[in-house]
């Protein structure tokens, strides 16, 4: 551009860029950004492209939200360069601010939106580059033309409408919902099959136990078994069946745990993460917000809920649903998505019911709702369990000092952390131990009432433990004095959770009758990872291998098979021992290499049919307890 031409833009566009039209082109740079991200969410959620209030809140938040902020850069940039470049040559500082909101605005959105999209790291990086020079350049050539104040002016404006129209739907947003008065709407009812093509049932002496252990691992226990420290564990090697056990990739807990109950994929049962995050007006968006500060925008505002993940988004059935309509009775405790309890011949126990929740929700004010009743069937199974739950303030020192070494400086901070829920490793010990203790006291005190034919209890201490504890190793040098103290304290804990482990399998082993026959599994390992940043961390994100053990008649003795199974071969396998076929649809198998006597496994086409509950997402009495604790040991980000 010659000087004639240079002086003319500067006349057209007057002169040096003020504050204002910093902030303006900052604002219509953050109007991009904000159209890249809620054309992203609605790109994802396809069921509410057609849904006027989607448009509005998740294009109109996100625009106006980011245009404000893009508004206020603009103007930090423009001080910035002011100082930086003190010259009167306004067109040149009009050009470089251009180019630098732009670019940032271009940075932003394309590693955000490729982010959401769930892209690779190294197209992530793609974007943000493409991002910063496509609209770092858009921004030069804006500020190069005395058309400069068009566009930025209308992106700025549709931005600022954007911001508004969510306003225009908040009131029906926030309106009071009637709740129904009973959750029976949300259980999931799965009919039977058809008389005629019901299969029948083997004959079966005695009953089936299954333990599961999340995150528990052979290389842990191997070495402990060898050193003398679990003898349950080691009786279960010696007369039993064993092997690795492969996993699936994510390591959800509970999609993988309804894996096993079911014999179906994630994609197939419909239960893929901990939480649900689904829209609050009615559009039937399942919205996956990665970026934290806007899914904390959307939250405070009552647009999104997160809740954990509930039963009522599984589609298969699940065995406990196959049990009673075969006319068997089953108790299972403590499994993740399995609230609201079904209606079962026996009991279920949910992952909701710990009563020690009450008393979290009383400490902090919050109203515990009348749905309660829904974390067991029957549904005043929760009264005649609470008994056996200890209070959160019931812990000493002594029973601290299993797990931690335990000095003044830890029982001071463990007293102060009285609450079940809460992102420290005291924190997250406490109230996972108590959660387990009334799960095993629970599933022992039913089996004593009268013995089911399939009793599955579930507990997750080593897994939660090993999130908040296992990192902890010897002190490391140039720490300071308090960390290295820290570390002496927890490096243990690991080792003495799996001790911990040992005293409950030997509970059920006491509870085993000889025609009785015992399935300790586990869905994931533990192992040392690369943590994305150059270093490393334990953690099972990729997929190390868990733990399976079968012992009772006709079990192989003292044998270790070599070749890991899958965990989709859980659900078939526990469907023989039961007497049952599996579905021709279960992508799994019987494990008859681990028995003497196994017979080929009958099939049937499937055991699937319709399945008729209340879809959305419904909230526990302790869901905001329950996501602080998902969120401490990393599984919410």
């Amino acid at each position: 551009m010659d000087e004639a031409a240079s002086t003319a833009t500067v006349q057209m566009t007057g002169g040096a860029p003020s504050w204002g039209r910093a902030s303006l082109l900052g604002a219509a740079a953050g109007g991009f950004a904000g159209l890249g991200l809620g054309a992203t969410l609605l790109f994802k959620n396809p069921t509410g492209l057609g849904h006027f209030q989607s448009w509005a809140v998740f294009l109109g938040l996100t625009m106006g939200a980011l245009a404000a902020a893009g508004a206020l850069v603009g103007i930090v940039a423009w001080i910035a360069l002011r100082l930086a470049a003190p010259t009167r040559d306004g067109a040149m500082q009009q050009k470089r601010l251009a180019a630098f909101l732009g670019a940032a605005a271009g940075a932003f959105v394309g590693y955000r939106v490729l982010s959401e999209l769930d892209a690779s790291r190294i197209l992530q990086n793609v974007g943000l580059g493409a991002g910063a020079a496509l609209l770092g350049a858009a921004g030069w050539t804006l500020a190069c033309t005395q058309r400069f104040f068009v566009p930025a002016r209308a992106l700025a404006v549709a931005s600022a409408v954007g911001a508004s129209a969510f306003a225009f739907v908040l009131w029906d947003v926030k309106r009071p919902r009637e709740v129904s008065a009973s959750i029976v709407d949300f259980v999931p009812k799965f009919d039977p099959l058809p008389a005629e093509k019901r299969p029948k049932r083997e004959p079966r002496e005695g009953r089936i136990v299954v333990l599961g252990v999340d995150g528990a691992t052979w290389d842990k226990i191997d070495p402990l078994i060898a050193a003398g420290e679990l003898p349950a564990w080691g009786k279960l090697r010696e007369e039993g069946a064993a092997c690795r056990l492969r996993t699936m990739i994510p390591t959800a807990s509970p999609a993988i745990w309804t894996t096993m109950a079911t014999g179906h994929t994630p994609k197939q049962h419909g239960i893929e993460d901990f939480v649900l995050r689904f829209s609050s007006f009615g559009a039937g968006l399942d919205v996956r917000v990665r970026w934290k500060p806007l899914r904390r925008i959307y939250g405070a505002l009552g647009l999104v809920q997160v809740v954990p993940v509930p039963s009522n988004l599984r589609q298969r059935k699940a065995i406990w649903n196959i049990l009673t309509e075969m006319g068997m009775r089953s108790a299972t405790l403590g499994l993740w998505a399995t609230y609201p309890a079904e209606p079962v011949n026996g009991a279920m126990v949910s992952d909701a019911a710990t009563p020690s929740w009450i008393q979290e929700l009383s400490l902090s004010g919050e109203k515990v709702r009348a749905d309660f009743l829904g974390v067991t069937h029957p549904p005043e199974l929760a009264a005649r369990l609470a008994p056996l739950q200890r209070a959160a303030d019931s812990l000493t020192r002594q029973d601290l000092a299993k797990f931690v070494t335990v000095d003044d400086a830890v029982w001071r901070e463990f007293e102060e952390t009285k609450r079940l829920s809460g992102e420290t490793p005291l924190h997250v010990f406490r109230g996972t131990f108590l959660r387990d203790e009334f799960l095993v006291a629970s599933a022992l005190e039913l089996d004593r009432e009268k013995p089911f034919g399939l009793l599955f209890c579930y507990v997750r201490l080593i897994d939660m433990m090993g999130h908040s504890f296992w990192n902890y190793r010897a002190p490391k040098e140039m720490e300071p004095a308090a960390a290295q103290a820290r570390e002496r304290s927890f490096h243990g804990a690991i080792d003495r959770a799996y001790l911990w482990s040992d005293g409950v399998l030997a509970k059920f082993l006491e509870r085993l009758g000889p025609k009785d026959t015992l399935v300790v599994v586990s869905d994931h390992g533990w192992q040392l990872e690369d943590d994305g940043k150059g270093g490393q961390h334990w953690n099972h994100e990729q997929g190390p291998e868990g733990v399976l053990a079968v012992l009772g008649p006709g079990v192989r003795r003292g044998y270790f098979h070599q070749e890991p199974p899958h965990v989709l071969d859980i659900g078939p396998t526990l469907l023989q021992l039961c007497g049952l076929p599996k579905g021709e649809d279960m992508g799994g198998r019987f494990l008859s290499e681990l028995f003497t006597d196994a017979k080929p496994q009958a099939v049937i086409p499937t055991w699937e049919t319709s399945v008729r509950s209340r879809a959305g997402g419904l909230s526990t009495f302790d869901a905001a307890a329950r996501l602080q604790e998902l969120e401490g040991v990393g599984y919410l980000r």
